[in-house]
């Protein structure tokens, strides 16, 4: 799942979902931003609600940092199955199978945020 697809989430009893009547409800909620991530909490139809709002209001502060996480460790991944850093094929030296590994656990927690997220 690409980073920027709407995942389900229940909505914390918070400040702004509160105000939006939606605490305690499961909506798509899209992170978004490059710099500043922000979470865009969107109707059932999926169209967005007029405004983002910060990542903990939203309740996914988790799955934002554990996606972050995962592109951290593929690209490092990438780095050093680049042909100047690994003289081996396809990454199979030690490093490159740490590597591997690291970026299959990172996957691992960004499903276990996301269900947690709808908790």
């Amino acid at each position: 799942m690409p980073d920027d697809d709407p995942i389900p989430v229940r909505l914390p009893h918070s400040e702004v979902c509160v105000h939006l009547q939606v605490a305690g409800q499961v909506r798509p909620v899209q992170i978004v931003g490059s710099e500043h991530k922000m979470a865009q909490i969107c109707y059932p139809d999926g169209t967005p609600f007029s405004f983002p709002v910060t990542l903990g209001e939203a309740g996914v502060l988790a799955v934002a940092e554990a996606r972050q996480e995962r592109q951290r460790a593929r690209e490092a991944l990438l780095r050093h199955r680049a042909p100047a850093c690994c003289p081996c094929p396809e990454g199979t030296c030690a490093r490159g199978i740490a590597l591997t590994i690291a970026c299959v656990v990172a996957d691992a927690e960004v499903a276990a945020a996301e269900a947690r997220a709808l908790r």
